[in-house]
């Protein structure tokens, strides 16, 4: 009798231990394919060469892919009130590039002013006019009215040094004011959690095609399902010799720019 009552226990708890069992196999098979199911955004540059449409075709045949973003840059001095900063500006399509907005100028009519879009750390990096770092409070309040600030926007940052160097030099020679173009008018859209500068991709081409310039892609972001699938496109990007700048996990976000 207490064999039977001993063994009925046992048989209990192996009982108890084998559902156990099946329900952390099963979680753990649900949190794999889970993984193979979570998109992957990779950003991908073309040190040497551009991205042409046979390459963007060939990226549409990669394992898992989803989606795909050409990126444009373009290095420009931005100005806000008296203050500036030197930035390399994205031109990406807002309608559907996964930026997540954390405060918005609301409705605005554009029309042929360039459309900005800065990450939340934007204004923490400008200076004001002798290179001298913009203070904390400063910075929070030209976030906090960033929608009511003049805007200006100027390509080619690094040349303008340049050029500002040898206005200054020729307006000592000749006692001129040296003056150099201030830039032109920009409006900001919206602070998104995203690091970097972003300018509407198609409004980015009309205004270097403006300035004589032919639009090139120099990166490409895409949109892989799955974490192995990811890992796999990364070594093919590699071997065919782009450079992979970023991955993450993209879940929900907010298109709303």
């Amino acid at each position: 009798m207490k064999f039977w009552k001993w063994y009925g226990k046992l048989y209990c708890r192996l009982l108890f231990a084998a559902a156990a069992l099946l329900v952390f196999l099963a979680w753990q098979l649900g949190e794999a394919q889970g993984r193979e199911q979570t998109p992957v955004l990779l950003m991908a540059e073309l040190p040497e060469g551009e991205i042409t449409a046979e390459l963007l075709a060939q990226m549409e045949e990669l394992p898992g892919f989803q989606k795909r973003w050409l990126l444009y840059e373009k290095s420009c001095e931005i100005r806000v009130g008296r203050y500036r900063a030197e930035a390399s500006v994205t031109g990406v399509d807002f309608s559907e590039y996964p930026l997540t907005v954390v405060a918005s100028a609301g409705e605005k009519t554009v029309g042929s002013v360039p459309p900005l879009v800065v990450g939340d750390t934007f204004f923490s990096q400008l200076t004001d006019e002798n290179g001298k770092a913009i203070t904390e409070r400063q910075a929070e309040i030209l976030r906090e009215t960033f929608a009511e600030q003049r805007i200006t926007l100027q390509a080619d940052a690094k040349q303008n040094v340049v050029s500002a160097a040898a206005s200054a030099r020729m307006a000592e020679a000749t006692g001129t004011s040296g003056q150099v173009s201030a830039g032109e008018s920009a409006e900001l859209l919206a602070i998104v959690k995203e690091e970097g500068v972003y300018m509407d991709a198609s409004m980015m081409r009309r205004w270097l095609q403006g300035k004589g310039e032919r639009p090139k892609a120099a990166g490409v972001m895409l949109e892989i399902r799955g974490e192995g699938n990811a890992e796999t496109v990364r070594e093919i990007m590699e071997k065919a010799g782009f450079a992979m700048k970023a991955r993450f996990n993209c879940h929900a976000y907010d298109k709303n720019v």
